[in-house]
């Protein structure tokens, strides 16, 4: 069954009647931005105003953060000269993720566990200082629900594996307790591991995305921001199209997408 991924905006999702994969279904290309800055592009988040883009690049161990002067526009897009160095611990960063309001940034290394910096001055990674970190191997990219108080971390262990922590404290990583995991392989609607890993802000949808398979995936989720809870709906994209890309990024409001490819370049979209 084939159809568009949707804007994610409740009422809104809408379909498309075209076959998955046709070149040119579903989205609509935008503009793309070279980082100049990048050796080897893996985590990839945007902040919730879209003003702000973060990429960590897997050669210095490093996370460098982008700004759009249009919010969501990458053709408006410069390099903010401010960065995070996470090395050491860290000797393989694959993800990075941004709270809401900017004020906490976390970071993902699959032999080192996750980390969490807090930002004296919200987005600019030139404030981050070290808060804690959990212990969670093999994982390899981080995920918050809106609220904070859900933390989703990827793994391609055993077919694929997304772990799901509690966090009594909202955005607080040393709150965080396991609460349930996701095996991808129970749900054949999924045909290999997800890299990729996007929850609406209201909870209730989920995008996953695996660069092994080149799809994106949609899901419901019968409890909100649980991902144990998820139901396939039978709706994918096929992405092999448009680009070789690594990683992904959705903003609830705009209905916009974009990814990172495999030569550091961001790639924009408009669902």
């Amino acid at each position: 069954m084939g159809g568009m991924i949707g804007t994610m905006r409740g009422d809104r999702m809408l379909r498309s009647k075209r076959t998955v994969a046709h070149r040119g279904f579903g989205l609509k290309t935008g503009p793309t931005f070279q980082t100049g800055q990048i050796s080897n592009l893996r985590g990839f988040a945007v902040s919730r105003d879209a003003k702000n883009a973060y990429v960590a690049d897997l050669q210095d161990d490093t996370v460098h953060r982008y700004v759009m002067a249009t919010p969501g526009d990458v053709s408006t897009m410069s390099y903010a000269n401010d960065s995070l160095d996470v090395s050491p611990p860290f000797d393989s960063l694959t993800g990075v993720e941004i709270s809401p309001n900017g004020d906490h940034i976390y970071v993902t290394d699959p032999n080192n566990g996750t980390r969490q910096y807090t930002m004296s001055t919200p987005h600019d990674l030139s404030t981050a200082s070290y808060v804690g970190s959990i212990a969670a191997d093999s994982s390899y990219d981080p995920r918050l629900s809106a609220d904070g108080l859900k933390l989703w971390l990827l793994s391609s262990i055993s077919g694929g594996r997304i772990y799901q922590y509690s966090l009594s404290t909202p955005f607080l990583l040393s709150t965080a307790v396991s609460d349930g995991t996701l095996v991808v392989p129970n749900h054949p609607e999924f045909t290999s591991y997800a890299t990729n890993l996007h929850v609406s802000d209201d909870g209730r949808r989920a995008l996953l995305m695996s660069t092994e398979a080149d799809m994106i995936w949609e899901a419901e989720l019968a409890v909100p921001n649980d991902i144990t809870s998820v139901v396939p709906t039978g709706y994918s994209l096929g992405i092999d199209g448009y680009g070789s890309f690594a990683m992904f990024a959705h903003n609830d409001d705009l209905g916009r997408l974009w990814f990172i490819d495999n030569s550091s370049k961001i790639h924009q979209f408009d669902v």
